[in-house]
């Protein structure tokens, strides 16, 4: 069974489902050139424990990491301007994620289901957080920076958010958007 892979330097995409349902694979090195990673490549990788995203990827598909059950942290890189849809919904056991400066919107049910997530900090550069975009996740520590624009619709619900902190340039919260946050 396939339970490590290094992508060579040479690899620039990866397309969609090119990795998808490997549940054995535990560990895969993304080399920095990578720029795209296309719809559910990773998707249902359940054994992954860990990836790295190049800080050369511009491009991601919905789903990419989708049911990637095992995966723990996640550090998105600045040049990725859009977390799109479901990149890492499901990924029950990450507790750790990092945004950084650059990315600009955080896709619909991007993070949902991250059920060991207690804290994150959305950085200013982000102006959206989509529809659902946390929904589910376990988050007690939550700062939006200042710079976030718009909430979307349940994008914090059935969350545990002890401590809100929410910048004043939010201009626009969604329908149910900390539904029983509590």
């Amino acid at each position: 069974s396939l339970t490590e892979v290094i992508i060579p330097n040479t690899v620039t995409s990866i397309e969609s489902h090119a990795f998808s349902q490997c549940s054995e694979l535990i560990k895969i090195t993304i080399p920095n050139g990578v720029t795209h990673i296309g719809e559910r490549a990773f998707y249902g990788c359940f054994d992954m424990v860990g990836i790295k995203i190049p800080k050369s990827l511009t491009s991601m598909d919905s789903g990419a990491f989708m049911y990637c059950q095992s995966l723990t942290e996640v550090v998105i890189p600045g040049s990725l301007k859009n977390i799109p849809e479901d990149a890492f919904f499901d990924c029950n056991e990450l507790a750790e994620v990092v945004i950084s400066d650059g990315v600009e919107s955080i896709g619909e049910s991007a993070f949902g289901g991250a059920e060991k997530l207690k804290k994150i900090i959305i950085p200013g550069s982000v102006k959206s957080i989509e529809n659902e975009a946390f929904y589910g996740s376990q988050i007690e520590d939550l700062t939006i920076s200042d710079g976030v624009e718009s909430i979307g619709e349940e994008a914090f619900a059935y969350n545990r958010i002890r401590n809100l902190t929410i910048s004043d340039s939010v201009t626009d919260i969604g329908k149910e958007a900390f539904y029983y946050a509590n």
